[in-house]
């Protein structure tokens, strides 16, 4: 008889834990916070995100928790005047095989983690190193504990200790780029055209 193969995704790698256990192999996720909670802001879920969804059994949560919006319509900080329209309802659904919706980080991570088997997310384990092994992969945490896996997956951000142990440190380099984000009560637009 075959055995499983084993995966450990270090950081928030929900929904490709998710995916793996769905195609039979044993996946635990390894996170750091003590907590599972998403401070972020709301995504913008395209017909393709719903299709990964559907693929991921957790489709009708999504759309049930999230909300389908009309139009995305970005606008000038100052004037309000808009600077682009993107059509994101009527016929999406016909189009491209899904709909696009909106929805709020925390509730997206809350129905993937209730998706997931009971223990495959391990919460306060703070990955320090990865490590090749004979067979297949090592992690270590900062409570002195270590697991072995046949892979690794890093689904960290910018303070990457598997990223760190592949490659050594690396310094980020500003691309000259800044994003703002910001909510603003629809009272205070004034001259809005939401036609």
């Amino acid at each position: 008889m075959a055995r499983t193969p084993t995966a450990a995704i270090i950081g928030g790698g929900l929904a490709a834990c998710l995916a793996l256990q769905r195609r039979g192999i044993e996946a635990v996720v390894y996170e750091q916070t003590a907590e599972l909670n998403e401070i972020g802001a709301g995504l913008n879920s395209s017909p393709n995100a719903l299709k990964a969804f559907r693929a991921l059994g957790v489709k009708d949560e999504a759309i049930a928790i999230g909300c389908q919006p009309y139009d995305r319509v970005i606008r000038n900080w100052r004037t309000g005047r808009v600077i682009a329209r993107q059509q994101r309802g009527r016929n999406i659904a016909e189009r491209f095989g899904a709909i696009f919706i909106s929805i709020h980080r925390a509730e997206l991570l809350a129905i993937l983690a209730h998706a997931l088997p009971d223990g495959c997310i391990r919460l306060g384990a703070k990955c320090t190193e990865v490590a090749a092994v004979s067979e297949g992969a090592m992690a270590r945490f900062a409570d002195g504990a270590e697991i072995e896996a046949d892979i690794i997956i890093g689904a960290v951000g910018i303070h990457s200790a598997v990223r760190e142990s592949l490659f050594g440190p690396i310094e980020p380099s500003f691309t000259g780029c800044i994003c703002w984000w910001g909510l603003v009560p629809i009272e205070a637009v004034t001259n809005a055209d939401y036609a």
